[in-house]
């Protein structure tokens, strides 16, 4: 049976009123989540749609039925406990400058394309969405190469994130212990 752990959880309150739900997550079933940069963003238009999204695990069949359908940390919870958990971090939120001033680094990993070498040594570049259509082909062999290389660029700036956040792209965050000199901005 496999299970959600939620490993950590941190509420970014941004100054035109839009919520940043940052969370360090994976699968009992694999090794997602277990890295520093694994963290992922979903961007709520207001405080209230965050609040109304919180409450949307309350309506789950009952709490006695969900008692062990995910994990908080190492601690078995129901639906209706993480809603609970969630409305409690939403409490102690901190502003996007705030969060990068804590001794913790924040920045956005963007996924900006890949290169495949092929049998011939010729290289082929992908953009983000070609990548996230032939990627299968490229790592099961369905189309034979010798190996490909992500591309990544890292940023910090409050308002490319945001504006990444909303489009939906491609992109991973890495908050932990201060490791590479990208600026808050």
């Amino acid at each position: 049976m496999s299970y959600t752990i939620i490993f950590e959880t941190k509420i970014c309150c941004l100054a035109d009123g839009r919520v940043i739900h940052f969370s360090l997550q994976g699968c009992n079933n694999d090794t997602s989540g277990r890295s520093r940069d694994d963290w992922y963003g979903t961007l709520y238009p207001s405080r209230e749609a965050f609040l109304k999204y919180t409450h949307s695990f309350d309506a789950k069949e009952g709490e006695t039925y969900y008692a062990d359908a995910l994990k908080i940390g190492g601690r078995w919870c129901s639906y209706h406990q993480y809603g609970e958990h969630l409305r409690r971090m939403l409490k102690r939120s901190l502003s996007f400058s705030e969060l990068c001033a804590t001794p913790y680094s924040l920045y956005a990993k963007i996924f900006t394309g890949a290169t495949v070498r092929l049998l011939d040594d010729t290289l082929k570049e992908f953009t983000p969405e070609e990548w996230h259509k032939d990627c299968y082909d490229y790592f099961y062999g369905n189309i034979p190469n010798k190996g490909f290389t992500s591309h990544y660029k890292f940023s910090a700036n409050e308002t490319e994130i945001v504006d990444l956040l909303s489009k939906k792209g491609p992109v991973s965050f890495y908050i932990g212990k201060k490791r590479r000199t990208v600026k808050c901005r």
